[in-house]
């Protein structure tokens, strides 16, 4: 079992960095990135952080990565075993994405 999530672990990693490879390429802007933004910036960041994003990323900066990327929590699996604490403890995190039909999809 310990080898599966260490397996599903190192896929995710995998497609986060073919992820980042598929990127355009950067804006002039983009190109002069600030100190904070170090190659693990896109995996360890929080919105409190960075309230100017939009002044190099453009209007919607967040859209890029988090309509298209699936959260970190999200390994395979993550709907099979209990995920009820997860979305109990923050349910307006799910809704970021799912609507709130999507559980009585399967429930």
């Amino acid at each position: 079992m310990r080898c599966c999530v260490v397996f599903a672990v190192l896929l995710w990693m995998l497609g986060c960095l073919l992820g980042c490879a598929r990127q355009p390429a950067p804006t002039p802007a983009e190109a002069a990135r600030p100190a904070d933004h170090t190659p693990t910036f896109s995996i360890a960041h929080a919105p409190a952080e960075r309230v100017d994003c939009a002044r190099c990323h453009g209007p919607d900066p967040c859209a890029r990565c988090h309509t298209t990327m699936a959260p970190r929590d999200h390994l395979p699996g993550f709907a099979r075993r209990p995920h009820a604490f997860s979305a109990r403890r923050d349910p307006d995190r799910c809704a970021t994405c799912h609507q709130t039909s999507f559980c009585a999809d399967c429930h």
